[in-house]
């Protein structure tokens, strides 16, 4: 576990918030599920292709990673910052760099690098949901396509073959902040028909004071963040913002101030947060911690953190 940032902690009531995929269970068999079922509505051609394309970018090092983002119209690779989607250079899908005077006209950059956001169209690669996306599209896939194999791909999870890999002991340690009475608090971009039943499923049912379905993070996240702290009045230390996808989980928290633990499972060093952790098992152990210790940071300002 490497801290980065504040490392202030509260035993006064926290609100926790946390993704779902990826953060309250640990499986990755499903994204190959997701790929085949992609290059399903592609020609025989174009999915054996896209397939080949999706075993060596899993396998090992390619340009197109997580972390990174993808311009599809030109098919183009984007090295970004996590903190701010500035793009600080450009590869072709092989992996040939882009002349920087190309990619800053293409994309009506000023002083060598884009700011304010990605570029329209761009696709940001914040976990192996939109790599698979990516790859389907540089193909030849249709984006109508796509929500339907989503949704195949969750009624697959919630087959008894599916195994999520649940995180070992995480409903005792859910409770075991709840009784000590802080708030937790889920939020998923899954839709609930598809999210409720694999949540039923992990044993996690009734597990959060909250549960958010469709919450279009990293917006969503951003919104609910921002009704805390200025609608009830939370500082932001007593918020902490846990997730595997920097881009929607993590930085809306670091960007307002708020504590942030990081599932950083594909090495993305570059992104802030107050500490990285390798998995979610680590992550509840940081929790435990930050639960239990010691105020040493702002004064709480005596708000009390109950249901929101």
């Amino acid at each position: 576990m490497t801290p980065a940032g504040s490392s202030s902690m509260s035993a006064e009531p926290l609100v926790i918030i946390f993704d779902f995929d990826g953060t309250l269970y640990e499986a990755e068999e499903h994204f190959n599920t997701y790929a085949d079922l992609l290059a399903r509505s592609l020609d025989p051609g174009a999915r054996q292709r896209m397939l080949e394309a999706w075993r060596r970018v899993r396998s090992g090092p390619h340009p197109l990673r997580v972390g990174r983002a993808y311009d599809p119209g030109r098919d183009w690779i984007l090295d970004v910052s996590p903190a701010d989607d500035r793009v600080l250079g450009v590869v072709t899908f092989d992996g040939t760099p882009v002349p920087e005077p190309r990619w800053c006209r293409a994309y009506d950059a000023r002083d060598g690098a884009p700011g304010g956001g990605l570029p329209p169209g761009v696709i940001p690669v914040g976990d192996l949901w939109p790599l698979a996306v990516c790859l389907f599209l540089r193909f030849g896939g249709h984006p109508e396509a796509v929500d339907a194999a989503f949704r195949a791909t969750r009624r697959y999870m919630l087959d008894g073959a599916f195994d999520p890999r649940p995180v070992p002991g995480i409903r005792q340690r859910l409770d075991d902040l709840r009784r000590q009475g802080h708030t937790l608090i889920m939020a998923t971009n899954t839709p609930e028909p598809e999210a409720a039943p694999l949540l039923r499923r992990l044993g996690l049912d009734g597990a959060f004071d909250q549960v958010v379905y469709g919450a279009r993070k990293p917006d969503g996240l951003r919104r609910l963040l921002l009704h805390l702290l200025e609608e009830r009045g939370l500082p932001p230390q007593r918020i902490i913002c846990v997730g595997d996808n920097y881009r929607n989980d993590v930085r809306p928290g670091w960007e307002l101030a708020c504590r942030t633990v990081f599932i950083d499972r594909y090495r993305q060093e570059a992104a802030p947060a107050t500490v990285r952790v390798s998995g979610s098992q680590e992550a509840l152990a940081w929790l435990a911690g930050a639960a239990a210790a010691p105020h040493r940071g702002r004064s709480s300002g005596g708000n009390s953190a109950g249901p929101v």
